[in-house]
């Protein structure tokens, strides 16, 4: 069924009235009319059941019917750090760390990105990328796109497990890396993963990633594009320790 993300808080039998995209969506694109049902998910990442009301030139009216039983959100809160990259490749990124299940990406400033700030329309282009892409993946909750920091700045805000993936000397490879116990009896709640730019991290990146406690992770013996690492990087996450588990 069709869905909308609003960042309203709504309840059962509440009226609310969506403009100009949705609108369009709903209408001109879907040619949904007076009784059709939607689903929409509020500010709080609730989901409901509702019905159009009234169509109007610039806006329509739903009414929502009942809450729906929580689903789709990982119990693992996945916090995703990116090298600024190049051109149109944080669109991949975002793309695949919505349907992946991340909770927020922020893109870094590191001493080889080549980009050294993101546009405010192209962070606009972004966050619309992953409000689409959330509704699409049957999300509850928008993940944040936030402007770019530096590096070091980054590091200082990761919060839970940290994770830096790193190919070189050094780095431990995944399978040597999640001990039993933090894969089963207390598994994280919280995991930052970083990956870098096109060019990696320096050295002196790493070791200041490992003096603020920061573990250093491999991902084979393969070399992967940088807009491709924080999608794995995510996967192997959630299949360790969030909802792709057990699958």
């Amino acid at each position: 069924m069709t869905r909308l993300i609003i960042k309203e808080s709504v309840k059962e039998g509440q009226r609310i009235s969506v403009k100009r995209e949705e609108r369009h969506y709903l209408v001109d694109v879907l040619r949904l009319g007076k009784g059709g049902g939607v689903r929409v998910v509020d500010g709080e990442g609730n989901e409901f059941s509702a019905v159009i009301e009234g169509i109007y030139a610039d806006a329509v009216e739903l009414g929502i019917v009942e809450k729906l039983p929580d689903h789709g959100e990982s119990p693992l809160s996945v916090r995703l750090y990116v090298g600024l990259l190049k051109g149109r490749k944080m669109e991949r990124v975002v793309t695949d760390g919505v349907e992946l299940g991340v909770v927020s990406i922020t893109p870094f400033i590191s001493s080889r990105t080549v980009p050294k700030g993101l546009s405010d329309s192209k962070l606009l282009r972004l966050k619309k990328i992953s409000r689409e892409q959330s509704r699409l993946s049957m999300r509850r909750v928008v993940p944040e796109v936030f402007q770019p920091v530096s590096f070091y700045s980054a590091i200082d805000k990761a919060e839970g497990e940290r994770l830096i993936f790193y190919e070189g000397e050094g780095e431990v490879k995944w399978r040597g890396f999640p001990s039993g116990e933090s894969r089963g009896k207390n598994p994280p709640e919280v995991v930052s993963l970083f990956t870098g730019p096109e060019g990696g991290f320096s050295r002196e990146e790493i070791e200041s990633a490992l003096s603020s406690g920061f573990r250093v992770v491999g991902l084979g013996t393969r070399i992967l594009r940088a807009e491709t690492a924080p999608g794995i990087a995510s996967a192997i996450v959630q299949y360790e320790w969030g909802d792709l588990k057990g699958i």
